[in-house]
């Protein structure tokens, strides 16, 4: 970006990758206030970029844990305009900005952390709710599906392979399942081996094709892995997941219900009725299960 008199006069995604490279390579291992008096002391590359009226120019290094990540120009249409205080002051103008971004990217960083599941990369669990709250508040009277995704005998992987071989695993079902996320979506890693899906605006039909969808695709997929506890051979997997999905408002009336609502689904509709399975709750059979859910101590 160029600014001229506190306003963006140009912004470009990239400079001209020759002339720009040319540029980092002549400044990267520079870690000091680089000056020039005047555009006759400009290396020769510099003229065919700056484009503008400019003699006396200032280069500083941007630093980020002691290695060079940009660089900040300033420049001045008169010859020597920088004045010996200005000089003085700069660097240590500089040294506070490099703070800043790194106060910046650290802020950045704990912020995705907390935000992350730090194996597949997906949202954790705390941010996928948060997400589906804040659409329910901002439309309240728009659909919300939920999908639950349960991979079933992973605990076999873990143990003929080595846990490294399920994170592997975990690593590539994740990559999966984000093909099937679109705007508004979020997938997130449920905890363990279990993957939950938000989707908005589809009616209870449509969830259970998606859901019928994902079921396939990870069935039909062979996922390599390694063998880590025989000299790292490379293995191929198959594998199978229950899946369960409900739809609110018509099987629920609030979100924290519409969640409980899916994993009973999976558990009860798919896991403990032979696996890899999409299950729902039956028409029928909603008011039942919710107050399965919502009373456990009593029989129904």
């Amino acid at each position: 970006m160029v600014y001229h008199n506190d306003h963006i006069v140009e912004s470009k995604e990239s400079l001209d990758p020759i002339s720009s490279h040319v540029i980092l390579e002549e400044y990267w291992f520079e870690s000091d206030m680089i000056v020039y008096k005047s555009s006759e002391e400009w290396p020769e590359i510099i003229h065919s970029v700056i484009d503008y009226p400019a003699e006396s120019m200032l280069i500083f290094p941007i630093k980020r844990a002691e290695s060079v990540i940009g660089f900040i120009g300033i420049t001045d249409p008169k010859r020597k305009a920088f004045s010996k205080n200005m000089l003085f002051v700069m660097p240590v103008l500089h040294n506070f900005l490099n703070n800043a971004l790194a106060n910046a990217y650290n802020f950045e960083e704990l912020k995705i952390n907390s935000r992350t599941d730090h194996l597949t990369g997906l949202s954790n669990l705390r941010a996928f709710e948060q997400n589906i709250n804040k659409y329910n508040q901002t439309r309240p009277d728009n659909r919300i599906s939920i999908i639950i995704i349960d991979l079933d005998y992973f605990k076999d992987v873990n143990d003929s392979f080595g846990h490294q071989a399920g994170n592997e695993l975990l690593k590539q079902i994740s990559i999966l399942l984000s093909t099937f996320v679109y705007e508004q979506e979020k997938l997130a890693r449920y905890g363990g081996e279990e993957f939950i899906f938000f989707v908005p605006n589809k009616t209870p039909d449509e969830i259970i094709e998606l859901a019928e969808s994902i079921r396939e695709k990870i069935e039909k997929t062979a996922f390599n892995t390694h063998n880590y506890l025989d000299d790292r051979e490379l293995v191929t997997v198959n594998i199978t997941a229950s899946i369960g999905v409900a739809t609110y408002p018509d099987q629920c009336s609030s979100i924290k219900e519409l969640m409980m609502l899916a994993d009973r689904a999976m558990y009860v509709g798919s896991k403990q009725n032979g696996r890899n399975k999409v299950a729902t709750i039956n028409e029928g059979d909603i008011i039942n299960e919710r107050q399965a859910i919502l009373e456990p101590d009593k029989t129904y």
